[in-house]
């Protein structure tokens, strides 16, 4: 799996890596840097979901946790408030892709705040 980083300040994902290693090869420093913003405020953990749609009859690239969702049968996102204010059971997030172990097809679902059983 690819890791992402982002910049905390403006979300980028220009990232330049500059790696300092010792004369035996350790690595004693990484300085990263957003090549957007110039700030040094770079995350590397992955966001819990991302939704991309390049138009809207687009299928979407669905990524949770970093990773990214493919074949894809159902994806829900849905949030509802009339305030600000993040209320009991909201969002609802599932999505139900298509998978293969031992040749054998199944389904695997990941939910939170869903009826469907979130996926450890």
């Amino acid at each position: 799996m690819k890791k992402v980083m982002k910049c905390k300040d403006c979300g980028s994902d220009n990232i330049s890596i500059t790696t300092l290693t010792s004369d035996c090869g350790h690595v004693e420093h990484e300085n990263k840097v957003c090549n957007t913003c110039e700030s040094q405020n770079i995350s590397d953990k992955p966001q819990l979901l991302v939704i991309e749609l390049d138009d809207i009859n687009s299928i979407p690239r669905v990524f949770h946790n970093g990773e990214e969702i493919t074949k894809k049968i159902h994806v829900k996102f849905e949030w509802d408030t009339k305030t600000d204010v993040i209320t009991f059971n909201n969002p609802v997030i599932e999505i139900e892709h298509a998978a293969v172990k031992e040749k054998k097809h199944y389904t695997k679902q990941i939910a939170y705040n869903s009826p469907f059983k979130k996926e450890e």
